[in-house]
């Protein structure tokens, strides 16, 4: 009988107990009142967009006093000193199956021999091919060969800390289908990046297969890993941890290939796996754009319809224009540029829809740029300089303002490839005699540096 009494206080205790600690819990808890309406979340629509949505309205860029949103770090790199090499080619016992150049009248295929025999009897001092540039050095890819520029380069780094230069490694030979080379240069997630191709000829189809292999180079040996390999034609972006990688398909009866098209392929660096993102025929070039929340959109052309379609979490928008150059996608605008005549700066047009406004902003280029790569929320331009010594202007355009800022003047015209870290560089001037000789040292070069101060 005690225990059964003892059982029952116990639960007694237990269950005051825990009316107290509700008690003290509501205490901190406010209380709803009966009437209370909770919120509903609400979610934006996805939106089907087309020319008529939007507002044209013409906007005249022009230069600002503003600040800039981009840090320009410029580097004078007046010491390169790359040796002298003799390419393989030259051999006299080789020279005439690598010649570039024959001709048909026998007094000017004889002032060509000689050119190209004065040539091969001379080492060359190099030229630099391919760039890279991390934040603590520079990479460059030099090319010995001048007679043919197939059979020797060499790899460079140069420190800017100490301003020492180094050969990391070399490649030349004669092999058939193997490449001499490093393809271009790619500074990206931490990593320098080159590829090789080698040509794998079928002599008894009559077939060649062209395999790309995606080397990671080791800046303190030269020593390359192979990243991946396979039936790519070149690499065309690096960024956000991702490697966009493009294929061209070229209809072909002994391979049994009907269709031409472009294939794109995904290569995921944090994981190693690729995957296939897009096929298109010959009229439709499909890419994939990375946001930096972690999501992705796309671009289409489809030249054949003369139409871009533009594709977010948020949008689909399909806008009309013929001889497109460039298109750019965020997720609050997209960017196309068109130029009728192609020759001419003053012919390029920037169409700029805000996504936000639902506004189409028309502006002439006008000279501010010909070529263009994406950084922030606006695009770095620059147009084709070093004619007879001249410069030509780098810009940072801001599309949605018309605001133009000069980040600095080059004699060089084309925009490295935007990946982690994006810098331009303008080549040394060379000199060069009546044989195609140069007849300079001068390798003197700048590397200029851009970073985005600010998300602008």
């Amino acid at each position: 009988m005690k225990k059964y009494l003892s059982l029952a206080l116990g639960l007694m205790l237990s269950a005051m107990a825990c009316v107290s600690c509700q008690e003290e819990n509501n205490e901190d808890t406010p209380e709803i009142p009966e009437n209370a309406v909770e919120e509903p979340v609400t979610e934006i629509p996805f939106r089907e967009l087309n020319e008529r949505d939007f507002s044209k309205i013409n906007m005249n860029l022009r230069y600002s006093e503003g600040e800039c949103p981009i840090e320009v770090t410029e580097k004078t790199l007046s010491n390169l000193d790359f040796g002298q090499k003799m390419s393989p080619c030259k051999a006299e016992e080789v020279r005439a199956d690598y010649r570039p150049t024959d001709y048909d009248d026998p007094a000017l295929d004889k002032e060509v021999i000689e050119r190209y025999n004065k040539i091969c009897e001379t080492p060359s001092s190099g030229e630099i091919s391919e760039y890279a540039s991390s934040e603590n050095a520079a990479f460059f890819e030099v090319n010995f060969d001048d007679y043919c520029g197939r059979h020797c380069s060499s790899l460079f780094a140069y420190d800017y800390d100490t301003d020492t230069l180094r050969e990391l490694s070399s490649k030349e030979g004669l092999e058939e289908g193997k490449s001499y080379d490093y393809g271009s240069l790619y500074y990206a997630n931490d990593m320098l990046i080159c590829y090789n191709r080698e040509t794998i000829n079928n002599h008894e189809n009559q077939t060649t297969e062209t395999i790309l292999h995606i080397m990671q180079i080791d800046t303190e040996t030269g020593k390359e890993t192979e990243i991946l390999s396979g039936d790519y034609d070149f690499i065309y972006s690096i960024n956000h941890g991702k490697m966009i990688l493009q294929t061209f398909v070229i209809g072909d009866e002994v391979k049994d290939i009907s269709e031409t098209g472009i294939i794109l392929t995904e290569y995921d660096f944090s994981t190693g796996e690729t995957r296939l993102i897009s096929e298109s025929d010959s009229f439709v070039n499909d890419m994939r754009v990375f946001f930096d929340d972690g999501s992705t959109g796309s671009i289409v052309r489809d030249e054949e319809n003369d139409t871009v379609t533009f594709t977010t979490d948020d949008i689909n928008l399909v806008t009309e224009h013929k001889k497109i150059t460039d298109t750019f996608l965020w997720k609050d605008k997209a960017v196309v540029i068109t130029n009728d005549a192609l020759m001419y700066t003053d012919s390029y047009v920037m169409y700029t829809y805000d996504f936000d406004r639902m506004e189409c902003l028309i502006s002439k280029l006008d000279g501010f740029g010909r070529n263009f790569a994406q950084m922030g929320e606006g695009l770095v331009a620059t147009s084709y300089g070093g004619w007879e010594g001249s410069k030509s202007p780098i810009n940072y355009i801001a599309p949605e303002s018309g605001a133009v800022f000069r980040l600095a003047e080059t004699n060089s015209g084309n925009i490295n490839n935007v990946s982690d870290i994006f810098t331009f560089l303008e080549r040394p001037a060379h000199t060069y005699d009546q044989y195609g000789m140069r007849v300079d040292d001068n390798n003197e070069c700048k590397i200029y540096s851009f970073k985005l101060m600010h998300n602008s």
